[in-house]
C-alpha cells in the first residue's frame, strides 16, 4: 500500500494514531500551506485547529523524497499542541517519542524529530540507550 504525501492525509494519519498512543480524543486539524519565514516549519494559533504549513521546506523535503516523514514529524508536533501541550521543549520531547515509536530509531523521522528536539533531550535519550542513564537533581 502507497503511503500519502498530501499534508491533510498525513494530518488525519497522525490524528488517528494520536487517538491511540494517547487514548484521548483528538479534534481533527485543517492544513494550509503558507509562505513564512523559513525558520519556521508551521504554526497553529491558540485555540484553532488549523495547522499553518510552511510550504518552501515542505518542497524541500518533498524534492528530497521525504514528504511524508517531514510532514508526520511536524504534524505530530503541532498537534501536540493543539491538543493543549503548551511548553515546546514538552512538545519536541513527545513527537521524538511517538515518532520513535512509529518509524523506529534508525530512520530520517526519527533523525528529524531528534533534530528538533533540545539538545539535553537528545543527550539523555542517547543515554538511556547506552544503558548508561544521566540524571538531573
Amino acid at each position: 500500500m502507497p503511503f500519502s504525501t498530501s499534508p491533510q492525509e498525513v494530518a488525519e494519519e497522525v490524528r488517528r494514531d494520536l487517538v491511540r498512543e494517547l487514548d484521548r480524543e483528538v479534534p481533527r486539524a485543517e492544513v494550509q500551506l503558507v509562505r513564512v519565514n523559513d525558520q519556521v516549519l508551521a504554526f497553529v494559533k491558540a485555540g484553532t485547529t488549523l495547522i499553518n504549513l510552511n510550504e518552501a521546506p515542505f518542497l524541500r523535503a518533498s524534492s528530497a523524497g521525504l514528504a511524508r516523514e517531514y510532514l508526520y514529524v511536524v504534524l505530530t508536533h503541532e498537534y501536540l499542541h493543539i491538543i493543549g501541550v503548551a511548553d515546546e521543549r514538552e512538545v519536541r520531547r513527545m513527537t521524538m517519542d511517538l515518532i520513535g515509536r512509529k518509524f523506529g530509531h534508525d530512520g530520517p523521522a526519527f533523525k528529524m524529530a531528534m533534530d528538533l528536539a533540545f539538545p539535553v533531550d537528545v543527550m539523555l535519550w542517547r543515554s538511556h540507550q547506552e544503558l548508561s542513564p544521566h540524571t538531573f537533581m
